[in-house]
């Protein structure tokens, strides 16, 4: 599963501090600026030319349908290992609406800085909690 960070099942407190980018720069990255080159468009392209994508692990976090982006990205990647021992926030850059193709509902795609670089992490509420997924930018 090349490109594909698993984290743990499980509920996680989250006590992480987020900083939300300038709207310079969140412009350049909803824009496809040179900082990312659109780096969610590009992950919406390549999941919807692979029908088996939605195949593997993927934590479901037990927080309330209400959970801003924010709280459900803190404890995905805090389940996937991405802030332990760093010491360091994780810092929202774009977040927006994505379709990855018919047969699926609509995700949320966040673009975040991480203490190990950019990540995009997916999520969509269920029945069950947030279903979550990080990939790699």
């Amino acid at each position: 599963m090349r490109g594909w960070l698993i984290g743990l099942f499980g509920l996680v407190a989250c006590n992480r501090s987020v900083r939300m980018a300038d709207p310079q720069e969140v412009a350049a990255a909803n824009s496809g600026g040179p900082s990312n080159g659109d780096a969610i468009d590009t992950l919406v392209r390549r999941l919807a030319s692979d029908p088996m994508w939605m195949n593997g692990l993927a934590p479901t976090i037990d927080l309330p349908r209400s959970a801003t982006p924010a709280q459900v990205v803190a404890t995905a990647l805090q389940l996937g290992g991405f802030t332990q021992g760093r010491g360091k926030p994780f810092r929202i850059i774009a977040n927006r609406a994505v379709r990855i193709d018919r047969e699926t509902a609509d995700y949320e795609a966040v673009l975040v800085e991480t203490a190990l670089g950019r990540k995009i992490v997916l999520l969509s509420y269920a029945s069950n909690g947030w279903w979550t997924r990080v990939f790699d930018r």
